[in-house]
């Protein structure tokens, strides 16, 4: 419901779209403001105001005092966090792994840096020579 009007179904779309926009325009700039916003979108800058004011009510966006825009919100920036811990790394780096170990015909690795480094997932060629355990350790 806007302004006391019931929306229809492509009405709704249409509006959750164009607030997906935003918040992709946000994400590609950092900040935005009104203007810029109504003007890359090809909306009026009522609508949005209004769809800014409404992510920023939501958690989706922020919009401090002292700022010239509005930029990730907490309720972006978390679900932004819980997708990329939900994301698997050894799964979505297996296949560009198997694919380098067989143009290059060497073992390829895939490490976490953290303050120990951890093996996640490696590739081995199909050649002869094999791989040997320790093999580049002194």
């Amino acid at each position: 419901m806007v302004d006391g009007k019931h929306l229809s179904a492509t009405e709704a779309l249409a509006s959750v779209t164009k607030a997906l926009d935003v918040l992709v325009l946000a994400y590609d700039r950092g900040e935005i403001g009104v203007t810029e916003t109504a003007r890359e979108l090809g909306i009026s800058r009522s609508t949005a105001h209004r769809i800014l004011v409404t992510l920023q009510r939501t958690g989706f966006l922020r919009h401090d005092p002292g700022q010239h825009g509005y930029s990730a919100g907490p309720q972006l920036v978390r679900m932004g966090l819980a997708a990329i811990a939900q994301l698997d790394v050894r799964r979505q780096a297996r296949r560009p792994l198997e694919e380098l170990s067989e143009k290059l015909q060497e073992t390829v690795c895939l490490y976490s840096l953290r303050a120990v480094p951890q093996w996640l997932e490696a590739s081995w060629p199909c050649h002869p020579a094999g791989w040997q355990r320790g093999c580049g350790n002194s």
